[in-house]
């Protein structure tokens, strides 16, 4: 049986450093460089932050 938690702002530097390892290891297998910097720049430490500060407070 699987466990699911939700993620918290104590989390913020392990789920920024699995979704940069995911698009770094992935994306360049289908994407340009620029794309993948793009997504990085997308998905970074800033908005993963205001992305859980968000859930939390819908929460």
């Amino acid at each position: 049986m699987k466990e699911y938690i939700k993620a918290s702002l104590h989390d913020l530097d392990a789920i920024f450093d699995i979704v940069q390892s995911s698009i770094r290891k992935t994306y360049p297998r289908y994407y340009p460089k620029e794309v993948v910097d793009f997504f990085c720049d997308l998905h970074s430490k800033e908005r993963i932050h205001a992305d859980l500060r968000t859930a939390k407070a819908f929460a």
